[in-house]
């Protein structure tokens, strides 16, 4: 399948609009702009404003989605579909794409959040599960589609497949593109899994349509794949040498989080750029026959399901004990506690980046310890959210039924949730406040604590 060639790009934060002049494409994360409207058969409605911008933005526009990974056997939510075509459709998305991993699993109980994207089991039968849930995806988006080469914290484990035979047998019975991440395979090598050489020497690289390069840190004996700043060397090095190889690269893509802007400086990601623009200029060098690379065929049966896998490694990241020998057996590799600090600390980066007055006055109130130990409480009581919104909504009633002591604390978080209510409803609404709402929420906008404000009876009206 040929794949337009766009170029370099990034992904589209607000933050990085001073670079947009420094690329040639922008991929978007679509459920970003999506916004729940409390419907069951229709829950979710992408922002129209947010899409109108995007637009307005002049450079193609792929699609790199964060919510319906493809390499589990949950399939993904069809729920999906409609706002994720919307959004191509308007974009004029050349491709579609998504992680090899998964965030759901199903127990005892039912299905649950994971809250966080997870490796999948790599043997035959996870390879049929990934190439299933391919199959509806590029069945019900009628467009190309690829998945990107997922982060592994975990120890190879005996028995499976090496993630290049893994990515290269679904990738060719799947008949989809792959995105790879240079980054991710690179700090796979580092915590221990396959080396990068043998990893590229296993997978078709004519189908690889889109690379993505970032930065990481190295933290408890792991090296992250945190989308944190600078490329590292090795990194750089190896998309040097794997460029001019990829005969239908169609997009180079610099990946950095938002919040990670201000410590990185934009001056630095501009450099970023800089170095990709040279390294997109290789694909000059690539040879007609450079990238018929035969994969290895090995192909794992095993004992385990995707199922069961799913539900031991999902039940350990949320703190619980799945109770059987493979999970057992999953709770002696580090990673598992790894998976788990890291899916605290993104349910948490979803309240603060949702309720960012409620939380300042938490801060204010209990100290760092003690929102930290609000929020364990809060991730022990209740299952991970998929979007913002909805953890926002969970964590806020949380807090209302508990006595914390905070003044003002239940009438911040209700004015927060009504501000997420008017965007999810589109319709106006109204908190109380029992002081002047004014000085209390303007303090708090200035990471003060608020100072004996005027009593009396208020009424506030979210507008949308």
């Amino acid at each position: 399948m040929k794949i337009p060639e766009l170029g370099v790009g990034l992904v589209y934060w607000p933050q990085l609009e001073p670079l947009l002049d420094s690329v040639r494409v922008i991929e978007v994360e679509p459920q970003s702009y999506w916004n729940r409207t409390g419907n069951p058969e229709s829950p979710y409605r992408v922002d129209d404003a947010a899409l109108e911008m995007l637009c307005g933005i002049p450079v193609p526009k792929i699609i790199h989605g964060v919510g319906f990974p493809v390499g589990g056997s949950e399939p993904p939510d069809p729920s999906h579909i409609a706002p994720l075509l919307e959004v191509a459709r308007v974009l004029e998305a050349p491709w579609a794409s998504e992680h090899l991993s998964f965030n759901k699993a199903k127990g005892p109980s039912g299905t649950f959040n994971t809250g966080f994207l997870l490796p999948p089991l790599q043997t035959s039968r996870g390879v049929d599960a990934a190439i299933s849930n391919i199959a509806m995806m590029k069945s019900r988006l009628g467009m190309p589609f690829a998945f990107e080469t997922a982060v592994n914290y975990l120890k190879p484990r005996e028995g499976e497949m090496t993630d290049g035979a893994f990515a290269a047998e679904i990738a060719e019975r799947a008949d989809c593109g792959i995105l790879l991440d240079l980054h991710n395979i690179w700090a796979n090598e580092i915590n221990g899994r396959q080396p990068v050489e043998e990893f590229l020497s296993e997978i078709p690289l004519e189908r690889v349509w889109e690379v993505h390069l970032a930065g990481g840190f190295e933290r408890g004996g792991f090296w992250l794949d945190a989308h944190s700043g600078e490329i590292p060397s090795p990194v750089i090095e190896i998309a040097k040498s794997v460029i001019p190889g990829l005969p239908n690269l169609g997009a180079l893509i610099f990946e950095i989080l938002p919040f990670f802007v201000p410590s990185a400086g934009i001056d630095v990601v501009k450099k970023q750029i800089d170095i990709m623009h040279g390294l997109w200029d290789l694909r000059e060098q690539r040879l007609p026959d450079a990238a018929h690379k035969p994969p290895k065929r090995d192909c794992f049966e095993s004992t385990i399901s995707p199922a069961e896998w799913e539900y031991a490694l999902g039940s350990l990241v949320m703190g619980e004990d799945p109770g059987d020998e493979l999970g057992r057996e999953l709770a002696r590799d580090e990673a598992a506690s790894l998976f788990r600090v890291l899916a605290g600390e993104f349910r948490a980066g979803m309240v603060v980046d949702a309720l960012k007055l409620t939380s300042r006055l938490l801060l204010l109130g209990l100290g760092a310890a003690g929102f930290r130990e609000i929020l364990e409480r809060f991730w022990r009581s209740a299952p991970p959210e998929l979007f913002e919104s909805s953890e926002a909504m969970a964590f806020g009633a949380y807090l209302k039924n508990r006595n914390l002591g905070i003044p003002h604390l239940e009438e911040v978080v209700d004015f927060e949730l009504a501000v997420i209510r008017s965007l999810i409803t589109r319709e106006n609404q109204v908190t109380k406040f029992s002081h002047d709402p004014t000085p209390i929420l303007e303090a708090l906008r200035m990471g003060r604590h608020p100072e004996s404000p005027q009593p009396g009876l208020y009424e506030l009206e979210v507008t949308v």
